[in-house]
C-alpha cells in the first residue's frame, strides 16, 4: 500500500523518449509494466505535469485522464497519434498547456467546456487540412501554434470566441486566401505569423486596420502590392515582409506613394 501512496502523491512524471505505445484507463499499482509499452495514470490525481515526449504513441483511450484532474502541463509532441477522441481532455480541467507537435493529427482535437483553462495548444507539424467553425470555442487560449500542417482552408468562424488570443502561428501551411470577418474575434492579437503560405498579394489576407497586431510575419512570395491596402492594415505595428524585389508596386497616390515610403524604412 506504500506503494500505492507514493503514486497517488506524484506531482511531476517524464517519461520523454521511450517506446510507449498507448495511454490507457487502468489502476496503475496493478498494471504489468513488464513490456513498458503502455502507460496508465488513472491513480495519478495529484498529477500535474506529465511528459511523454518522443514515444511511440498511437492511441489515447477517452477515460485515458479521468482522474488526472490536477493536471496543468501535458507534453505529447513527437508521437504518432492520429486521432485523438472527442472525451480525451473532458477530464483535464486543470489543463492550461497541450503539446500536440510533431504527431499525425488530421483534424484538431475537440474540447469540451471543462477546456477553460487551457491557454496554451501546439498542434503544429501535423497532417491538419482544414481548421472548422469554432474549433477552439472551449478554451482561453493566449498562444496557438498551426505551423507547417497542410491547412489551405479555415472557416471565417474558426477563431470565435477567441478574445484573449496574443500570438497565431499559421506559417508553413497551404493558405492562398482568408476569408473576409476572420479576424474579427481575435481582439487581444498582438503576434501573426502567415510567413510560407502561398499568398501573392495582401488583398488575400482580410487584415483590419482596428486589430491590435504589434508584429505581422508575410514571408511569401508576394507578386502584386498596392499601396492602398496599407490604409486598411492594423496600425503602428511591423510588417516583415521578405523577397521586396519581386514585389510589382501600383501607386495610385502621392500619399500613397508616402506610406510606401515609410514601410520601407521600418526595421526588418
Amino acid at each position: 500500500m506504500d506503494g500505492k501512496r507514493e503514486m497517488d502523491n506524484l506531482i511531476v512524471l517524464n517519461l520523454d523518449y521511450n517506446k510507449l505505445q498507448l495511454i490507457k484507463e487502468s489502476k496503475p499499482y496493478y498494471s504489468d509494466y513488464s513490456s513498458c509499452s503502455y502507460l496508465t495514470l488513472s491513480g495519478l490525481k495529484n498529477l500535474r505535469y506529465l511528459s511523454v515526449f518522443e514515444n511511440q504513441i498511437q492511441s489515447i483511450d477517452s477515460i485515458a485522464f479521468k482522474n488526472n484532474i490536477a493536471l496543468n502541463y501535458l507534453n505529447l509532441s513527437t508521437n504518432d497519434i492520429t486521432d485523438m477522441h472527442s472525451d480525451s481532455c473532458v477530464h483535464l480541467e486543470s489543463l492550461k498547456v497541450l503539446d500536440l507537435s510533431f504527431n499525425k493529427l488530421e483534424n484538431v482535437p475537440f474540447f469540451s467546456n471543462n477546456s477553460k483553462n487551457l491557454t496554451f495548444l501546439s498542434v503544429s507539424y501535423n497532417n491538419i487540412k482544414q481548421i472548422m467553425s469554432h474549433a477552439f470555442a472551449n478554451t482561453r487560449l493566449r498562444q496557438l501554434l498551426l505551423r507547417g500542417n497542410q491547412i489551405d482552408e479555415i472557416d471565417v468562424e474558426a477563431f470565435a470566441h477567441l478574445s484573449v488570443l496574443e500570438e497565431l502561428d499559421l506559417s508553413y501551411n497551404k493558405l492562398n486566401i482568408l476569408p473576409e470577418g476572420w479576424t474579427m474575434p481575435l481582439t487581444s492579437l498582438k503576434y501573426l505569423d502567415l510567413s510560407n503560405n502561398k499568398f501573392i498579394s495582401l488583398t488575400s489576407l482580410f487584415l483590419t486596420n482596428t486589430m491590435p497586431l504589434v508584429e505581422v510575419y508575410l514571408v511569401n512570395s508576394l507578386e502584386y502590392l498596392n499601396a492602398i491596402h496599407f490604409k486598411t492594415m492594423p496600425q503602428n505595428e511591423t510588417i516583415n515582409l521578405i523577397q521586396l524585389s519581386k514585389f510589382r508596386y501600383k501607386f495610385e497616390t502621392d500619399s500613397e506613394i508616402d506610406n510606401i515610403n515609410k514601410f520601407l524604412d521600418t526595421d526588418y
